[in-house]
């Protein structure tokens, strides 16, 4: 189950988040020889409630600034061959433009940056990565704010022993053994009762999952926390370098969210989160 796309999609708004996000596209297009499209979304100015002589001003800054925008995306990629290096730039609205440029199939990963928004800010804000992992079919990688991938080699896989998080888990194994690493695998269990007991359970479950052969490969850790808490204390612990995390989706009435636990991840992990879709469940 090894990630390796031939192209690679990099939303970018030109901030340091999404330029930090960039680098590490780089290095994964450059390790698989994938195609790195990097694409800009413009929103449109409120020209239409302003005078002509007003409208008309707007529209040439801002002519002059998508100018600028596509110049910017190309010295971005000046430093990959030509063959292996796309900008684009599109109109509207980042979340629906993305989602539509995934729908189409023509990518196997996205790697994008997040801004670590919380409380009242990423409620008015909201948050595009976010929103792209709860609709992409396509595992999403999230580069926080201060965080970096070169080659990682210490990759953490949150492991709830059940049969979505298998496919992270196997993604994790074929993501580090792609760069010569070790994976982890954390169960998290909020009753001391359970967390005695987990260690053995969750060996079994990896040999279960993997084989024999593969689950020795894999070192098992539990922690007696609430799940989101214990996956973040193990991913501020400098022991790793990438979080690789099951996406799994939940039906919400005629929506799909995101579980509680991932989303606290993606918006608080200080080091970079590979999400793996995972089939809907009620």
């Amino acid at each position: 189950m090894e990630i390796r796309p031939n192209r690679i999609l990099c939303p970018v708004d030109l901030s340091e988040p999404a330029r930090t996000a960039l680098e590490a596209a780089k290095v994964l297009a450059a390790e698989w020889g994938s195609v790195l499209e990097v694409v800009y979304v413009f929103e449109f100015p409120p020209t239409a409630l302003m005078s002509g002589e007003e409208s008309g001003l707007v529209e040439r800054q801002w002519k002059d600034y998508r100018r600028w925008v596509v110049g910017e995306l190309e010295r971005m990629v000046a430093d990959l061959p030509k063959a292996r290096a796309r900008t684009r730039v599109y109109e509207g609205v980042p979340a629906a433009v993305l989602g539509r440029i995934l729908r189409k199939g023509e990518h196997g990963l996205v790697v994008m940056g997040t801004h670590g928004y919380t409380g009242l800010k990423h409620v008015v804000f909201g948050s595009v990565a976010e929103s792209v992992v709860r609709s992409s079919k396509v595992p999403v990688l999230t580069i926080p704010l201060k965080g970096r991938l070169d080659r990682p080699k210490r990759v953490l896989v949150p492991y709830n022993m059940t049969a979505y998080a298998d496919a992270a888990l196997r993604r994790g194994l074929a993501f580090a053994d792609r760069f010569g690493g070790s994976v982890t695998a954390v169960f998290v269990a909020d009753d001391p009762e359970e967390a005695a007991v987990a260690v053995e359970r969750l060996k079994g479950r990896l040999v279960e999952a993997l084989g024999p052969d593969e689950a020795r490969r894999v070192t098992a850790v539990v922690r007696e926390d609430s799940p989101d808490r214990g996956i973040l204390e193990e991913a501020v612990s400098g022991r790793h370098d990438l979080v690789v995390l099951s996406a799994h989706r939940k039906a919400f009435w005629k929506d799909m969210v995101l579980g509680m636990t991932a989303e606290r991840v993606l918006r608080h992990s200080p080091i970079p989160v590979l999400s793996i879709p995972s089939e809907a469940r009620k």
